[in-house]
């Protein structure tokens, strides 16, 4: 007989003892996957919670200082007013080196038109990605096309304006495609329209007055995506909303906290549940270890022995933990999905992590009960029999 073989025979030999400590690192190894699926799973929600802020870099013309709240969030004195920005120039975006962090952009102008006598602030948008940009938005109606207006709710009002009727703006004839929902906000007072179509309002085609770009990924560089974009956009005021970047790196460090504080707990869990488990058996089979030394068996061989139970036991229990902890995770977002947007994905990278932690664990934890075994004098051990 070989060590190994004897280790195999004498866990199924006190299977009873050896289930409890298999129980015990799975949990172990389950609550590893768990924890770290979930806090990946986490990281996305809060990454499209971030989304709900819309814009969260602003690119405004650089001359003047006007104190702006944007959305209800301060970003302290943008330069605002002097000469535009040219639409030809936004293709710069694409070229820096975290492009494929931002989720939208969207150029517009602003300016003053006429409406039935009155002067009104007239926005020209891009409303492809007006759902990122501006996902608070609420539309009675529909986003206007090419030849028709959004108007504010306030201004809606005070002109009686409805959805479907025709004004003419600055000799230009458009429908009111929809109506903006209360805001709050300046933007209850402005007709927003097509880019295209205010820039011909405006007499400033090939122009804008604002570039509103949208990196809500997790771990974004924010600051680093600011200079970025000031090194190709020199001329301009670039500022990222402060409020919205530190909001998401404080969630992300406090999950990253907890996450490393349950990580430790586990894994010194795992080893002193396979030390105390280890040890009793080692008591127990003192005589047996005796015997196995008077018949010729080397302290080496009596390491190996226990060094592969421990192994064993904590191959399995990592393995089926890990499996374990993520069909756990998967089974408790599909019972939250309908309410928030959590999505769960098997990671590779835990799964072996999970299993090779808790193996790592038990064998270090199952050094000292092998010692132990190997130092057993085998006349002391033989004497009670």
């Amino acid at each position: 007989m070989t060590p190994v073989t004897i280790s195999i025979k004498n866990i199924l030999r006190r299977k009873g003892k050896y289930f409890f400590i298999l129980m015990a690192m799975m949990i172990a190894s389950a609550s590893y996957t768990a924890v770290k699926t979930y806090s990946e799973g986490m990281k996305m929600s809060i990454t499209h919670s971030m989304e709900k802020y819309g814009a969260n870099i602003i690119i405004t013309p650089g001359i003047s200082e006007l104190d702006i709240p944007y959305s209800g969030l301060g970003m302290g004195p943008l330069q605002v007013s002097g000469s535009e920005i040219k639409e030809a120039d936004l293709d710069r975006i694409k070229f820096i080196k975290n492009y494929g962090n931002i989720a939208a952009y969207g150029a517009s102008i602003s300016g003053i038109a006429e409406l039935s006598g009155k002067r009104i602030v007239i926005t020209g948008m891009e409303f492809k990605s007006i759902k990122i940009l501006r996902p608070w938005w609420n539309i009675d109606g529909a986003i206007p096309s090419s030849h028709g207006v959004l108007a504010g709710s306030n201004l809606a009002a005070a002109l009686n304006l409805n959805v479907g009727d025709t004004i003419i703006i600055s000799g230009k004839s458009l429908t009111v495609d929809g109506i903006l929902a209360p805001l709050g906000s300046g933007d209850d007072n402005i007709i927003f329209t097509d880019l295209k179509t205010a820039q011909l309002l405006l007499n400033r085609e090939g122009l804008v007055t604002m570039v509103e770009v949208a990196a809500h990924c997790g771990g974004c560089p924010i600051e680093e995506m600011v200079a970025q974009l000031k090194s190709v956009f020199p001329s301009a005021d670039i500022r990222g909303i402060k409020q919205v970047v530190e909001s998401r790196q404080e969630s992300m460090k406090n999950m990253e906290a907890m996450i490393f504080g349950i990580m430790v707990l586990i894994i010194i869990i795992c080893g002193f549940v396979v030390l105390t488990t280890m040890m009793s058996s080692v008591n127990e089979r003192s005589r047996e270890i005796g015997i196995f030394r008077a018949i010729g068996f080397m302290r080496i061989n009596i390491m190996e022995m226990i060094i592969f139970e421990a192994f064993l036991i904590s191959a399995i229990a990592g393995v089926f933990g890990a499996l374990a902890g993520f069909f756990a995770v998967s089974a408790w977002g599909s019972f939250i999905n309908s309410s928030e947007d959590f999505m769960i994905h098997f990671s590779a990278v835990n799964f072996f992590t999970a299993a090779g932690i808790t193996i790592i664990t038990g064998l270090i934890a199952g050094i000292y009960p092998a010692y132990k075994a190997s130092e057993l004098d085998p006349a002391e051990a033989l004497r009670h029999l």
